[in-house]
């Protein structure tokens, strides 16, 4: 467990997701633009911060965001920053999150989970029959 062992399970992920996206869409297509990639020598800008992990560019030319989860179980949940929400529900149309399961066996499976932040009319974050929020705290903010 650990701060150090969530790292090398986030970066194992996004790792998988870059190279496939990478197989399927050509190097040219497919810009890994988080803290991790630049760990990788694959971005000097890398950073995280802005919402998104990867981004490719399809055959039809369409942008599409991705973020990536990625568990060392089969476990379905994971933490989500503001800012992923944020960015995700202003890209509704073009925004993925992919949950990357077993990220450390042979057995890891890919689930894309598409934009779970594309609601119907009278839904929200915290009220939409896609999924639930768990908060584990809360933070106080004095203006």
């Amino acid at each position: 467990g650990g701060p150090k062992r969530t790292k090398e399970i986030g970066f194992i992920g996004e790792y998988y997701v870059y190279k496939s996206l990478k197989n399927k869409y050509g190097v040219k297509n497919v810009f890994w633009i988080s803290e991790y990639a630049k760990q990788a020598n694959i971005n000097p800008d890398g950073r995280d911060g802005v919402g998104y992990d990867i981004m490719y560019i399809d055959d039809l030319k369409k942008v599409t965001y991705i973020e990536v989860k990625s568990t060392n179980t089969k476990d379905l949940s994971f933490p989500i920053s503001s800012a992923e929400v944020r960015f995700g529900e202003a890209h509704k149309n073009s925004y993925e999150i992919i949950l990357v399961t077993n990220v450390c066996e042979k057995s890891r499976q890919f689930i894309n989970i598409g934009n779970i932040f594309n609601y119907d009319d009278e839904e929200s974050f915290n009220n939409n029959k896609k999924f639930s929020v768990e908060n584990e705290g809360f933070r106080i903010k004095f203006n």
